[in-house]
C-alpha cells in the first residue's frame, strides 16, 4: 500500500492517469502486468451515472439481483428507500461509498485511489479507511490526508522537482526520515 504525495501542481494524479491510460505519456512506457486488473477511484466519480438511481448502478452494472444489490448496498450503509435515491443526489461521502462498492464488485487487484477521503463525512472515512486495509492488492493512492496515509500505507513516494523519493514506511516514518536529513544537512 502506497502513498504518492507532493505538492499541489506535481503531477501526482498525472502519475495515476497514465498508468489507466487516460492519458498517454510524451516520453517512456508505462507497461502492466498480463494479469494485473486496475481499478480507479476518481476524486470526483466520473464512473458513476448522475442520472441513474443507486441500485440501478449495482444491478444493472453487475450480475446481480434486486436482493442481492440490496445486500451489497447495506454493507455500505444503505438502506430500505435509501437505494432509489438518483447518484446525481447524493453527498459526496454517498458517492464515495457507491464507488467503492463497485470496485469492490471489479474485483481489481492494483487500486489507484485519487485523494478518497476528499469531501466525506467521518463514517465515508472510515469505511474507506477499512476498505483500504483489507483489501488484498496493491494501492497507489494520492492522498494529503496525513491520517489515512499513517492508518494504510506502508511505502511513501515523494514526488518532488520532477523526481520520486522512496520512503519504505508510512507517513509518520516519512517524517521522521525527513527531518533527520534535514538536520543532517545542516549539521
Amino acid at each position: 500500500k502506497v502513498g504518492l504525495i507532493g505538492g499541489n501542481g506535481v503531477g501526482k494524479s498525472t502519475i495515476l492517469k497514465l498508468i489507466t491510460g487516460e492519458l498517454t505519456a510524451e516520453n517512456g512506457v508505462i507497461k502492466l502486468g498480463s494479469r494485473v486488473k486496475v481499478a480507479y477511484y476518481d476524486q470526483e466519480h466520473r464512473q458513476l451515472d448522475p442520472e441513474k438511481t443507486i441500485i440501478d448502478e449495482i444491478v444493472y452494472g453487475y450480475e446481480v439481483t434486486l436482493g442481492e444489490a440490496r445486500d451489497l448496498l447495506a454493507q455500505v450503509l444503505f438502506f430500505g428507500e435509501e437505494v432509489n435515491k438518483k447518484i446525481g443526489d447524493l453527498s459526496g461521502g454517498e458517492k464515495a461509498r457507491v464507488a467503492l462498492l463497485k470496485i469492490i464488485l471489479d474485483e481489481p487487484n492494483l487500486l489507484l485511489m485519487d485523494e478518497p477521503s476528499n469531501h466525506l463525512d467521518i463514517t465515508s472515512k472510515e469505511i474507506v479507511e477499512d476498505f483500504l486495509q483489507e483489501f488484498p492488492g496493491t494501492v497507489l493512492m494520492v492522498s494529503h490526508d496525513r491520517y489515512l496515509l499513517d492508518a494504510v500505507t506502508s511505502r511513501i513516494l515523494v514526488l518532488e522537482n520532477g523526481c520520486l523519493s522512496n520512503y519504505l514506511g508510512n507517513y509518520s516514518y516519512y517524517k521522521q526520515k525527513k527531518m533527520d536529513l534535514e538536520r543532517l544537512a545542516r549539521e
